[in-house]
This record gives C-alpha cells, structure tokens and sequence, in this order.
C-alpha cells in the first residue's frame, strides 16, 4: 500500500485551478504556497505535484 506522503497527482489539475484561482481575481501563488507548493510547472503529463 502507497504512504500518504508520497501520493501525487498530475500537475495539469495545478496549473487547471492556478489560473481559475487567479482569473477569479484571487493570488494564486500565495494560495499554492500555503499549500506548500512552491510552482506549478505546467502542462506536461509526466509533472506530478504531491498531494500529502
């Protein structure tokens, strides 16, 4: 069985709500940063983004 702490997800799910987050008129960097991801890479399938 997987441990929580190394469970990811794709990185295009980031970049999808980054910019809703931030066409809504909110800041998404300070949002993913206390979420404690630091950059959203892009669009790339095999970019993962941990999700613990």
């Amino acid at each position: 069985m997987q441990d929580m702490k190394d469970r990811t997800t794709i990185g295009a799910y980031g970049l999808a709500i980054w910019e809703d987050t931030d066409a809504n008129g909110y800041d998404a960097k300070a949002f993913f940063q206390e979420a404690g991801i630091v950059e959203v890479a892009g669009n790339d399938p095999l970019v993962r983004l941990t999700t613990s």
